[in-house]
């Protein structure tokens, strides 16, 4: 597992320059505005004096070979994404490499060219979370977010939502709010999500804690305040997909992946600043569906299960 550990490290570190270089070519006049807004929040916002720590997170990942089952068409993906925080805002940017085999069988005519290349994710966002007494907390966020193949023009979806947390009692806590997403072009069966769940034990400084709801259930046992072993279930993941202009499948067109996951995480805090989480996951259901260049659905196939191995680093400055 280690080897293989290593070598999408190694990967990841490639991805991220290549993606880096992609994005100052393409986007350097956005990223230079939303670096601003990350990196200056203390004037932007009055009660925070400081400006606050910044927060980075780079998480890699790797999915197996996997079918299409509309056709023969088969792929893996390496993935990474790289978030910053800084007082309320965050950063992000996701890049995911599609490596295809038999494409020319996908279901679609693509002319012998893969259905598609590579994609990336930029979002932009803010979220607040506080405590309003000894029984409510809650959180809200909102947030800008743009997903394309080449084109970043008509990608950009919008997001806002918020739960609150009741504490029960020091051991059960229960769950609850809403999450809403509206893509510009295409609209999904996906644009509210709910948020709802119990908590127990989420205060417990060793032993067994578990959240169980949607879209997130969580199993957790904490070994010590540095080792933690996790098993996530993600019920609802992905997103909406803006194509290039010269996509074989639908020029200009979008593409939609949605998929459910079950992932064993073990978390080593090495120190206050600093965590390290290694994974295997296992996807449950995934789905694509293609959607025209005026967002009018045109049609959906699944993909075949399979495994994931992942990487996340998190490091506070």
């Amino acid at each position: 597992m280690w080897s293989l550990l290593a070598c999408e490290m190694q990967m990841s570190s490639e991805m991220v320059i290549l993606t880096l270089v992609k994005l100052m070519k393409t986007q350097l006049p956005l990223l230079i505005v939303l670096g601003l807004l990350l990196f200056h929040c203390g004037p932007l916002l009055a009660s925070e004096s400081e400006g606050g720590d910044l927060s980075l997170k780079v998480h890699s990942y790797g999915v197996e070979c996997s079918t299409v089952d509309m056709g023969d068409a088969a792929y893996s993906l390496r993935g990474v994404s790289v978030e910053a925080q800084k007082c309320h805002w965050q950063l992000g940017v996701m890049h995911q490499a599609y490596d295809w085999r038999n494409p020319d069988r996908f279901g679609v005519d693509t002319q012998g060219r893969d259905p598609w290349g590579s994609i990336t994710r930029l979002t932009f966002g803010f979220s607040h979370a506080g405590v309003l007494s000894e029984q409510w907390s809650g959180q809200i966020l909102a947030g800008v977010s743009g997903e394309f193949e080449d084109e970043l023009d008509d990608s950009l979806a919008v997001y806002a939502g918020g739960y609150g947390v009741y504490r029960w009692s020091p051991r059960l806590h229960a769950i609850l709010g809403i999450f809403y997403s509206h893509h510009a072009e295409v609209e999904t069966d996906f644009d509210v999500v709910p948020v709802i769940g119990l908590a127990w034990n989420p205060e417990a400084a060793t032993g067994f804690s578990a959240r169980l709801g949607l879209p997130i259930t969580q199993a957790q046992w904490t070994f010590d305040p540095q080792h933690r072993l996790l098993l996530d279930l993600n019920t609802l993941q992905g997103g909406v997909t803006r194509l290039a202009d010269d996509n074989p499948l639908r020029p200009g067109g979008y593409i939609e992946r949605v998929h459910a996951s079950l992932v064993l995480r073990y978390e080593t805090q090495f120190t206050e600043s600093f965590l390290l989480s290694t994974g295997v996951g296992y996807s449950l259901e995934r789905e694509i569906t293609l959607y025209d260049s005026d967002g009018s659905e045109a049609f959906s196939s699944d993909v075949e299960r399979g495994t994931s191995i992942e990487i996340t680093l998190s490091k506070t400055f």
